[in-house]
């Protein structure tokens, strides 16, 4: 009876398009978070300083890493359904290479309106978060096509590279020059840019506990992974700086920490999340509460709640007016106007997330009542 109740929580095999709930909600726990860093553009730079803003620096700092190791899961997971089908294996590349096109149209539109590419074509070069999502995406789909029969191999392969992109991040950190690969390796033409080192590792992160999830998909399995990676990490945090300064000379482990210890953070927090999901059986309390409505809207929804959020706040193209609503202030103020943005992503979210299931409804009796 338990597994049978892990089964239907995380999805079984025969039914690939059910979702994880806590991964949803670690996803759109992030949008939320990313909204709140966003909206301290509005916080005057006077409170930069103070112990608030100190502290939400520090919760703001896991938003993209989860955003990213998400999106790294759902592909792991995906491929990881397929088994040695073939055919199936088709069906989801093309399914993923839309929905990657997706992001990367996606990025380009806001590349262009935030960096003016037209007057400055060299910014296209410089990749938004978006675009380091797309591309760690196309590269760990290339994984798990080319290690569709061979499971020890793609761990071997995912693990491989999860390490390569901690480990060369200091050697390539800013203001190292590399020419015009740069912008894929560090930060150092633009600070608001999303280098694929170190940041593409926790797509492959992501992808690992997908796919041990797809192999065996139970509560257990995604308690362990978590579990796994925290003890990694930790050990990661207390050995390595020590183990570099006694064997490597010149090396700086502070990025290959600092990742470590934003994975740590993040594993926690799922456990907490999958600990709430089972907990909700007895208390649906937990669950069904305004906080996580809106949490499994953006889990959903991450994308446009991404979009939408930084179109309202900046005052985009059409909704160039709102940028003289929007005041800069105290923490009053601040948190005023974030509440206002956060609704007005959410009711646009919403409405898309009505419009997507009413689609995806008509499709399904389509094709219930075709010949």
């Amino acid at each position: 009876m338990a597994n049978f109740e892990s089964q239907k929580m995380l999805g079984a095999r025969s039914a690939p398009a059910q979702r994880v709930k806590c991964v949803d909600w670690l996803r759109g726990l992030a949008v939320l978070v990313m909204i709140e860093c966003h909206a301290l553009f509005l916080l005057d730079p006077a409170y930069d300083q103070s112990a608030a803003r100190q502290v939400l620096n520090l919760i703001n700092g896991l938003a993209a890493p989860t955003f990213i190791l998400c999106a790294g899961f759902a592909m792991g997971l995906s491929f990881g359904r397929i088994g040695d089908d073939v055919a199936g294996l088709k069906k989801r590349t093309i399914k993923s290479l839309r929905r990657i096109s997706v992001v990367l149209v996606v990025s380009l539109v806001l590349k262009q309106a935030f960096w003016n590419l037209l007057f400055h074509p060299s910014r296209l070069m410089w990749l938004s978060v978006l675009d380091c999502i797309g591309l760690a995406m196309l590269m760990l789909m290339a994984v798990l096509i080319v290690t569709t029969r061979h499971r020890t191999m793609r761990l071997l392969m995912l693990s491989g590279l999860l390490a390569m992109f901690f480990i060369i991040a200091p050697w390539v950190a800013s203001p190292a020059n590399f020419g015009w690969v740069t912008p894929f390796l560090n930060n150092s033409f633009y600070s608001d840019t999303w280098p694929l080192v170190p940041w593409a590792g926790y797509a492959f992160a992501g992808a690992i506990i997908g796919d041990a999830l797809a192999r065996k998909p139970s509560a257990a399995t995604i308690l362990l992974t978590m579990l796994t990676m925290l003890g990694i990490s930790v050990a990661i945090i207390f050995f390595v700086p020590w183990a570099t300064s006694r064997w490597i000379n010149g090396y700086d482990p502070s990025l290959l920490v600092n990742g470590a210890e934003r994975c740590a953070q993040i594993a926690i927090v799922a456990i907490l999340l999958l600990g709430i999901e089972r907990l909700s059986h007895f208390w649906r309390w937990l669950v069904a509460n305004p906080l996580m409505w809106v949490i499994e809207l953006f889990g959903r929804q991450s994308l446009w709640a991404y979009v939408i959020h930084l179109l309202v706040l900046f005052g985009v193209g059409p909704l160039y007016p709102l940028r003289s609503v929007w005041r800069s202030g105290g923490w009053l103020s601040y948190g005023l106007q974030a509440t206002v943005l956060m609704l007005s992503t959410v009711g646009i979210c919403l409405a898309i997330d009505m419009w997507t299931r009413r689609q995806r409804t008509a499709i399904r009796l389509d094709a219930a009542t075709s010949p």
